[in-house]
């Protein structure tokens, strides 16, 4: 039989005669043909795709002049060494009155490898963050995942910024994962659940004070210092 290796790949071919292969304008790509185990060595790691590499010459050891010529095309597989992490910075926010299991955002996953049964993708939530977890990862089995409160209700004024770990990992072999971590504003919301108003703004607007408000209260402070400043003088 005679063996042709591609890239770490064996493939067997049928008995032949006692025959003498080599390579016609040998370039680079290959490091050499050996006649005698008819095989193609290649001393560095090639890029995805389809090759063409060289003419492959045959010739018959006995009858010299009897050769032919094939050109021979090398297909290179991706290896799967890049792990998934997530499709775009998400902005996520949940309201104060938010109802538990209620999802609050929809995340997908990205991955430069290009399998050749396509991406399969799944996500969880960090072991670390599961037992302690104020929210819940549900894989939808579609490449994506829902993000969903844990609890009724949440509270700026308690915490205004939580930090979910989500872990994606993909069905390729060797599996590859990564910790990738979505940022949740608590905001306040209407009774249709679009935001109000976030973080420090919600703050301010508990204390029954407005921004403008803020800044007029400050310009009559040193108005006043101003004023006390010219009297003592």
């Amino acid at each position: 039989m005679t063996s042709v290796f591609c890239n770490s790949h064996q493939y067997q071919l049928p008995p032949t005669l006692d025959l003498r292969y080599s390579i016609d304008r040998p370039d680079r790509a290959l490091d050499r043909v050996l006649p005698s185990k008819r095989s193609m060595f290649h001393p560095q790691g090639w890029t995805e795709g389809i090759h063409n590499c060289c003419p492959r010459r045959t010739t018959e050891f006995n009858n010299p002049r009897q050769i032919s010529r094939v050109p021979v095309y090398i297909r290179v597989l991706d290896v799967n060494d890049n792990a998934p992490t997530f499709a775009t910075n998400y902005e996520t926010f949940v309201c104060e009155n938010a109802r538990a299991n209620q999802v609050i955002q929809t995340v997908s996953a990205t991955d430069p490898d290009e399998p050749l049964g396509g991406h399969r993708f799944f996500f969880s939530l960090a072991q670390e963050a599961a037992g302690k977890a104020n929210f819940s990862v549900r894989d939808n089995k579609d490449n994506t995942a829902g993000i969903l409160t844990r609890r009724n209700s949440y509270s700026s004024l308690q915490k205004s910024i939580y930090h979910v770990p989500v872990v994606i990992s993909d069905g390729e072999f060797p599996m590859q994962s990564s910790t990738n971590t979505l940022t949740i504003r608590v905001c306040t919301c209407d009774r249709e659940g679009n935001m109000k108003l976030c973080n420090t703004e919600a703050l301010t607007a508990r204390a029954g004070l407005s921004t403008g408000a803020l800044v007029a209260i400050l310009l009559c402070v040193i108005i006043l210092l101003t004023t006390l400043q010219s009297f003592s003088l």
